[in-house]
């Protein structure tokens, strides 16, 4: 006759499982909420973002300082290895930042839906209730300089048959 597992070993297994499957959060993507995104903002130097971004995520850079692509794992235990990740690239003009372009990927639609979400209610509370253009949230604010700047989210999920958003920053006055 086998005994039951103890009440005390099943709620073990229960925390390591959970433990193994943390989801991608907000913070693995914004790193903070400082600065329009990562703590970088429209108008910043090459060298300011380039400080700010970890330099082994930096797949290619413009010699004229006009281009920085970062490509960035998302790090989730019990996922698939390579899964989740997200690109940004920064366009500089004159040395100053007028466009950033992210795309963030995710194996999971859950955790992709809880991003979208997530991204909302951070820029609704920083810039106030967005503006729907067609399937695009906009968010519009001014940059320090008083140059008129565009957030625009979207979720992509139903074209890639995965998990993807992406979100564009810009300088509209560019």
């Amino acid at each position: 006759m086998r005994k039951p597992i103890s009440s005390g070993l099943f709620l073990f297994l229960i925390i390591i499982l959970n433990a193994c499957t943390k989801p991608v959060q907000l913070i693995n993507i914004t790193k903070n909420e400082n600065g329009i995104f990562r703590g970088i903002d429209i108008g910043d130097s090459p060298e300011k973002v380039m400080s700010l971004e970890d330099s082994l995520t930096l797949k290619d850079k413009a010699r004229a300082n006009t281009y920085l692509y970062y490509d960035i794992p998302v790090k989730v235990r019990g996922g698939t290895k390579g899964a989740n990740s997200f690109t940004i690239a920064y366009n500089f003009e004159d040395e100053h930042l007028y466009e950033i372009q992210v795309d963030v990927y995710l194996e999971s639609e859950d955790d992709c839906q809880r991003i979208y979400k997530d991204f909302i209610t951070l820029y609704n509370k920083k810039y106030g209730k967005y503006i729907k253009d067609q399937d695009y949230l906009v968010w519009n604010t001014k940059s320090a300089e008083g140059d008129n700047i565009s957030i625009e989210l979207i979720n992509e999920s139903n074209e890639y048959k995965d998990g993807k958003l992406s979100l564009t920053i810009f300088n509209t006055d560019y």
